[in-house]
């Protein structure tokens, strides 16, 4: 007698791959849908981050620099006499007021500013003070004699050379003497009488024995031709890949694309009024504040999908006018010029 024998189906058929399959890739497409979108995501976070830092280091450079603007040591505005113990230094006489003074006449130009006429139409402002910036040097012990050496730490020492004029100040009393020793190799600042370079000093003596709240500020540098008081530009500069904040040609920021500057000039009572640098009646000596506004781009392109506008300096820019699709923001902010409130 003949027996039929129950076979079971083994595998899978062709119908069941293929639903597999399909499942799989609807699944795939998911899970790279996520991960390019999280990656976008990532990137774009990271972008206005790098924008957000870029803008606070610019704005941190340029709020410290043109606070110190004008900065005179303390002795300008008061009526106080300086005792200067050089030859030759623009008078017989050996008192003067601080502002008559020539070798300080880069004062006067404290403020200096273009407008749009840098890289993207941006503008540039130079900006002086005494010493870099208004940082002095301070002493390190008081003096015990009027004739007595400067003494100062090794790093305040290596800011002076040789033959470099400057003012040593405590806000009550100010001499003008020239450095006749070797700064670096020591902690002291020589004014004898004798020395070499030209137009040396006088007499050896200051008006005043000093303590360690005066400070030492660079006048004018030994070298030839550089006879004004410390001065920088800041501007907006070409870099490889991106334009950014820069002083001198160096670049210091990234990513800075363009800089509007607005001039605060003191009007009549309490009242200010901004205006651009080629404003015909603008008076740099009545500027108290200063108005900066960054365009901020991304460092990189295609963070977006499409090209991003924005209003920046009172025009709406969109369309083909944006040639990326690059992040922009815009960033202001008022700088009061410490030393003219008064």
């Amino acid at each position: 007698m003949n027996t039929l024998k129950n076979t079971s189906q083994k595998g899978f058929t062709l119908i069941e791959i293929m639903i597999a399959l399909t499942l799989g890739l609807f699944l795939m497409a998911g899970v790279v849908q996520v991960f390019l979108g999280t990656k976008q995501t990532n990137r774009m976070q990271e972008n206005l981050s790098r924008m957000q830092e870029n803008a606070r280091f610019a704005m941190y450079f340029l709020t410290e620099d043109i606070r110190k603007v004008a900065f005179d040591g303390g002795v300008c505005g008061r009526g106080k006499m300086i005792n200067n113990a050089i030859n030759d230094l623009d008078s017989s006489s050996a008192e003067y007021q601080f502002k008559t003074l020539p070798i300080f006449s880069s004062l006067s130009g404290a403020i200096g500013g273009t407008d749009n006429d840098g890289l993207n139409g941006s503008d540039s402002i130079s900006i002086r003070a005494l010493g870099s910036l208004g940082s002095g040097v301070a002493l390190t012990a008081p003096l015990a004699l009027v004739s007595d050496e400067l003494p100062v730490d090794s790093s305040g020492a290596n800011n002076f050379t040789e033959g470099d004029i400057v003012l040593v100040t405590d806000c009550k009393f100010s001499d003008i003497v020239q450095i006749t020793n070797n700064p670096s190799s020591g902690t002291t600042l020589e004014h004898t009488t004798g020395s070499p370079p030209a137009p040396g000093n006088k007499t050896g003596n200051l008006s005043f024995t000093y303590g360690t709240n005066a400070k030492v500020y660079l006048l004018a540098a030994a070298t030839a031709g550089n006879t004004g008081l410390a001065g920088i530009t800041y501007t907006i500069g070409p870099d490889i890949n991106t334009p950014g904040l820069a002083i001198g040609g160096q670049q210091l920021v990234p990513g800075i694309e363009n800089m509007q500057i607005l001039y605060g000039q003191r009007g009549s009572g309490d009242n200010v009024y901004f205006v651009p640098a080629n404003t015909a009646d603008l008076d740099m000596e009545k500027v108290i504040s200063i108005r900066i506004s960054l365009l901020v781009r991304s460092l990189d392109d295609f963070v977006a999908t499409s090209p991003q506008g924005y209003f920046y300096n009172g025009v709406d820019v969109s369309g083909a006018a944006i040639p990326d699709n690059r992040l922009r923001k815009i960033y202001t902010s008022t700088i009061a010029i410490r030393n003219r409130l008064n």
